[in-house]
């Protein structure tokens, strides 16, 4: 990990077509933040992080010979993909469970956390665009999500989110809707107008650069041998399209 409790970066010189951002990688909670007042149970759940997110963007970097710029720590201290001041951005309750450690922070606490740990993570993907800039790129945001939600089940297999620009969601959509026994969802079960787009509009968007962004439903990649399918899946597809 290049700077603990911020990003870590892998392959960060690596000279293929994509770039990976996990931005919910790890359930790391640094000391200080005492676990945010939770147990070890509930930090291995969904609202800590992305179960299974970097291991399958370790295959595709493994594979496409990309970087990729994960998070350091857990989205409970603060949301990679979310501005400063969002609502999400660090949430007092997350799917129903109270974080103690979230509650009644003041300006100052919510300030020190993205002056800590959003700020020098953004920067960091900044730059590492920024020396790609004479190369071909393509941004990836990789994430995983649950197969219920607020009582509801969600059928798709993997979503592919993207804002209207679908010169990389598009071949990826129909790629995977051709392989058999696949459910693929189009914005779902997210879409940009849900404000998950923040990473991805402010480094893709912001440098005219192809990109989308990637949800797999977290069981379909419990193991390590369904993170190495999907990784593999994946980069079948992009390194065919790129």
């Amino acid at each position: 990990m290049t700077a603990p409790e911020t990003i870590a970066l892998t392959r960060p010189a690596s000279g293929g077509k994509a770039v990976i951002i996990c931005d919910h990688a790890t359930n790391f909670i640094p000391d200080r933040y005492a676990d945010l007042g939770l147990d070890a149970a509930r930090l291995s759940e969904h609202i800590a992080w992305d179960p299974g997110a970097i291991e399958v963007a370790e295959r595709m970097s493994e594979r496409l010979d990309a970087p990729v710029a994960a998070a350091g720590l857990s989205r409970l201290v603060i949301d990679m993909n979310r501005p400063e001041g969002a609502a999400g951005s660090i949430v007092s309750v997350s799917d129903g469970v109270v974080v103690p450690g979230n509650q009644q922070l003041s300006d100052r606490d919510r300030r020190q956390r993205f002056e800590d740990h959003h700020i020098p993570y953004h920067q960091g993907i900044g730059d590492l665009l920024d020396r790609r800039a004479a190369l071909t790129t393509a941004v990836i945001a990789l994430h995983s999500y649950t197969p219920v939600h607020s009582g509801k089940t969600r059928p798709w297999d993997i979503g592919i989110l993207h804002n209207g620009d679908t010169a990389l969601a598009g071949p990826l959509l129909d790629a995977l809707s051709a392989m058999p026994g696949l459910v693929v969802g189009e914005n779902e079960p997210y879409s940009p107008a849900d404000d998950v787009y923040y990473t991805l509009q402010r480094h893709a968007v912001s440098r005219g650069l192809a990109h989308v962004m990637i949800e797999i439903r977290n069981d379909r990649i419990a193991t390590p041998q369904g993170q190495q399918d999907w990784g593999n899946r994946l980069a079948d597809i992009i390194s065919r399209v790129l």
